[in-house]
């Protein structure tokens, strides 16, 4: 997952992150493929913070210099208890000549203790 995440990101530099969109061509609107960067992004380096908090950056960068935005920020705890990251996915499946939306939710906590 790091050396796709990397690649992706690489990809995103040298052409730009709407271009490498487009250019994979997977069957997303460009929110949806700038939001699943960003998850990527966002659970790589919430497991190995200090060795690819670098990816963070970049990618926070590469979003700043073509001015686009992800969908949805994390949310700081306010009680003290530590930083808590929900991770979201969406898949359209397609079955039997009607669509259906798969949703995952992944919750990460890093406390503070």
């Amino acid at each position: 997952m790091k050396k796709v995440l990397r690649q992706e990101l690489y990809y995103c530099a040298k052409y730009g992150i709407i271009n490498h969109l487009q250019k994979i061509d997977i069957d997303q609107t460009l929110q949806g493929g700038i939001n699943r960067i960003d998850g990527y992004v966002k659970y790589v380096t919430h497991i190995e913070k200090e060795t690819l908090s670098n990816l963070q950056k970049m990618w926070r960068e590469l979003l700043k210099k073509e001015v686009l935005s992800i969908g949805f920020e994390t949310i700081e705890d306010k009680r003290g208890i530590g930083k808590i990251d929900i991770f979201v996915d969406e898949v359209e499946i397609f079955h039997d000549g009607s669509s259906h939306i798969a949703l995952c939710f992944i919750q990460t906590e890093d406390s503070k203790k």
